[in-house]
């Protein structure tokens, strides 16, 4: 009997235990680092890092209309730190330094 309830309750914490690797809690870490991906928008790295960026460069060159390179900033409190570049609103690369 003692068996039978401990199988169930690795089992019940199981999905939950899953779903935080596969789903960190936003913040500036390494793990929602891994998430931000080439192609996406502003607004969901923001949403995947759970607050807005502080601008640190913006490029508009003057060839062609709407074409725009900004990069943003994301800091922790731990000293560590998110940089990444949007052309055109989409993530064209990122660099970290200091994340656990």
């Amino acid at each position: 009997m003692k068996i039978l309830i401990t199988v169930c309750l690795l089992f019940s914490f199981a999905p939950r235990l899953s779903a935080q690797k596969n789903n960190p809690p936003p913040g500036i870490n390494y793990a929602t680092y891994l998430l931000i991906k080439i192609g996406k928008k502003y607004s969901e790295v923001v949403k995947t890092l759970g607050k807005q960026g502080v601008e640190v460069s913006r490029h508009q060159p003057g060839l062609p209309v709407k074409q725009k390179l900004v990069r943003y900033r994301w800091d922790n409190d731990r000293g560590g730190r998110i940089v990444v570049t949007f052309h055109n609103g989409r993530v064209t690369a990122m660099a970290q330094k200091g994340l656990l």
